[in-house]
């Protein structure tokens, strides 16, 4: 038994002596490196980005827009201001209301860019009927990007021999600085 103590207590001073050894010729082989700054610069064509730009909250856009409207044979417009340059608009939402006379039926509406054949078809509700005129409403989600330039602009297609009135609109989305 005592031959076994001696051997343990000599097997864990070697061992001892091999990590101490092990553990100086490791620390003696890690670089020493100090840390250095860095300094980012960008050109003032290519500024970094200090906005999330994707974030629809942080660039709202709302525009409300009345009648009198432009109505050319049956087909009446209510036109929004162009979209300002370097900027892209999202439209995500479209509401109306209007009245028209008796005797006259709204059939259609939608949502364009003035000017193209890029349309959105909005759903007319009709609002029931207390002084002899007819109102309608129009609330409705839709998707539609306009770029510089562009016009937003609601079309109401109707029959009969007013046209109508007292109409508001509202478009509602966010709007994107973009360096073109």
């Amino acid at each position: 038994m005592r031959s076994s103590a001696a051997t343990l207590v000599l097997g864990g001073a070697v061992a001892a002596a091999l990590l101490a050894m092990v553990g100086a010729e490791a620390a003696s082989t890690v670089p020493q490196t100090a840390a250095t700054a860095v300094t980012v610069t960008n050109p003032a064509s290519r500024p970094v980005q200090g906005q999330d730009i994707d974030q629809p909250v942080r660039n709202f856009y709302q525009q409300l827009a009345f009648a009198p409207y432009n109505c050319v044979n049956n087909d009446c417009y209510v036109i929004f201001p162009a979209v300002p340059a370097n900027t892209r608009t999202v439209i995500t939402h479209v509401s109306c209301d209007f009245i028209v006379a008796t005797g006259t039926t709204v059939f259609y509406s939608d949502f364009a860019i003035q000017g193209t054949q890029m349309v959105t078809p909005l759903p007319l509700i009709i609002y029931p009927v207390f002084s002899g005129d007819t109102e309608y409403g129009i609330n409705s989600e839709v998707y539609s990007v306009f770029t510089a330039g562009q016009i937003p602009q609601v079309d109401i297609d109707y029959f009969g021999s007013s046209q109508p009135a007292d109409a508001r609109c509202t478009i509602a989305g966010y709007s994107v600085n973009v360096n073109e």
